[in-house]
């Protein structure tokens, strides 16, 4: 027989993994960004941790900072993860094309 919890106990756990999660990627980015920052001295570079889905995200923040490039990775994933999934600089790629706004 399982143990049950009072209501909203599962909702305060994952509210503590958000809370861990946000603070390892803004660890991640500030690590990202030193390194950025001793290679290239004078650069200015901002970084910032959001919650939402990745491309919409890539994609507002882009048109926000009227960026002129987009730069994103991909990690590798295999046939059945990237099926599942869907990849994100696929899909960055194929929003700004439609736009009319990438160029080769």
């Amino acid at each position: 027989m399982m143990a049950t919890e009072p209501m909203g106990a599962l909702r305060e756990y994952d509210a503590g993994l958000d809370r861990e999660a946000f603070k390892q990627a803004e660890a991640a980015a500030n690590y990202a960004a030193d390194i950025v920052r001793r290679k290239n001295i004078g650069s200015g570079v901002m970084t910032a941790v959001i919650d939402g889905s990745f491309k919409r995200v890539i994609l507002k923040e882009a048109d926000n900072f009227a960026a002129d490039l987009i730069v994103v990775g991909a990690s590798g994933h295999g046939f059945v993860e990237q099926f599942l999934l869907g990849s994100v600089s696929q899909e960055v790629a194929k929003i700004v094309y439609h736009s009319g706004d990438l160029f080769f």
